[in-house]
């Protein structure tokens, strides 16, 4: 329906929006008859009648007309309100429709003068160049590239936003997830909508089904490089956090090659997307590292992972046996901290809690386990008071003779660690800093 700006309800003045949300009262210019769209809460004619919009990038200029498509809500704060699926400039290409259009305040730097100066230049062909040729603009007296980049940056800003939402609204794709491909892509993102939508997968912005959908809507090829690889990233995204083709085996960070093919088969579902092509793909997908195919070590089964999570498990692995293998005994007597404990609380540790405490005392790291009713919260409490009781002294060893250099918290401590190197005391201080915040 036709419309025109009456206020802004939302931002309030001098305020700014950081994600381009709107509220806005506009004026309704149509009748009933002619739009069905055009009716309030009562069914009457909304005629001459200010109604509530919210929506992405919306427009504040009251002096153009805008035809709005959307679908009214409730909001528990503004009553009945329209949600804005898509909306457009209703600009008559004439010298009054146009030069309204650009001193509107649409386009921010562009005043009465310069906007007079663009008619004069272009006539009715101005807003074709706005959209085809900007560059045109320093053909104008007056308009140096400065100026005329100032005035490019507002305008593909607002016209950018808005086409990206009108693209997906039909989708039923929220505006906000519009609002933020726009904010990605900015100038590139209504292209990428339109003729590359599975790159949006890549970033998390679209769902495959999502962007297959769009695809569709677009004519584009079912059996795409791109299409075949969203659907085969899209079968490691739903192994590790579950989905329509795993169901509730999901939680792995890689599953078998010949799985992987088989269900990105079943997903792509098209007849012109073969199994020579698929592994062709995956070759890509390794190559530009997207992927890891790997053998198993021992079975020679190859696996598949998505590569930022075979980075994620390699690192971790690495590091556990890091810490295992530097692990050292600490400098006190473990047994009669234990037994100094046990006299503190009253309560004598069972052999099986007193080895994982000597074991969580003298690694770096331990896994303890053990099923219910063996004493395994008795742990925590039990190795913290120890630590705890301990002084931890960093003993700093130069020119044959020591120093203490630093020392933690209080006097309740009694551990002293002998280091060759103010650097090592450093690190050391750091590491038993963290240890702290983990127990």
């Amino acid at each position: 329906m036709l419309c025109t700006v009456e206020r802004v309800i939302y931002p309030k003045a001098g305020q700014e929006s950081s994600n381009g949300f709107s509220i806005v009262s506009f004026v309704c210019n149509t009748h009933k008859k002619d739009d069905p769209l055009a009716i309030d809460r009562n069914g009457e004619d909304l005629y001459g009648k200010a109604f509530k919009a919210k929506g992405y990038y919306l427009p504040t200029a009251r002096a153009i007309q805008f035809e709005v498509h959307g679908h009214w809500n409730s909001h528990p704060q503004y009553g009945n309100t329209l949600e804005v699926e898509e909306i457009k400039e209703n600009v008559t290409e004439n010298e009054t429709g146009i030069m309204t259009y650009l001193t509107s305040g649409l386009i921010k730097g562009l005043g009465f003068k310069t906007a007079r100066a663009i008619y004069k230049k272009f006539g009715n062909d101005t807003l074709k160049i706005l959209d085809s040729n900007p560059e045109r603009l320093m053909e104008v007296s007056g308009i140096k590239r400065k100026k005329m980049e100032q005035i490019i940056t507002s305008y593909t800003a607002y016209r950018g936003a808005k086409d990206v939402v009108s693209i997906l609204a039909p989708l039923g794709i929220p505006s906000n997830r519009a609002v933020k491909i726009y904010n990605k892509y900015l100038d590139k993102a209504a292209e990428i909508c339109q003729t590359h939508p599975f790159r949006l997968c890549f970033s998390k912005l679209l769902s495959f089904g999502i962007a297959d959908n769009l695809s569709k809507a677009y004519k584009l090829s079912d059996a795409s490089e791109e299409r075949c690889m969203a659907a085969m990233y899209n079968i490691l995204i739903q192994a590790e956090t579950g989905g329509t083709s795993f169901r509730k085996t999901s939680g792995h960070l890689c599953i078998p090659y010949k799985e992987w093919m088989e269900k990105s088969k079943i997903l792509l579902d098209t007849v012109e997307v073969s199994y020579d092509l698929l592994q062709k793909v995956a070759a890509n997908m390794a190559n530009k590292k997207i992927v890891k195919i790997s053998p198993h070590p021992e079975t020679k089964e190859v696996y598949v992972y998505r590569y930022v999570t075979a980075l994620a498990e390699y690192e971790a692995a690495d590091a556990i046996v890091s810490l295992i293998t530097k692990a050292k005994d600490p400098a006190f007597d473990v047994e009669d901290e234990i037994r100094l404990m046990e006299l503190d609380v009253n309560f004598k540790l069972a052999p099986e809690q007193r080895n994982a405490v000597i074991t969580g005392l003298k690694n770096h790291l331990s896994v303890i386990t053990g099923g219910p009713g063996t004493g395994k919260i008795l742990f925590r409490p039990s190795i913290r008071k120890i630590i705890l009781t301990q002084r931890f002294f960093f003993v700093h060893q130069q020119e044959e003779r020591q120093e203490e250099c630093l020392s933690l918290q209080d006097k309740k401590h009694l551990l002293f660690i002998r280091l060759s190197t103010y650097r090592q005391m450093k690190k050391e201080y750091m590491r038993m800093l963290n240890f702290w915040n983990m127990i």
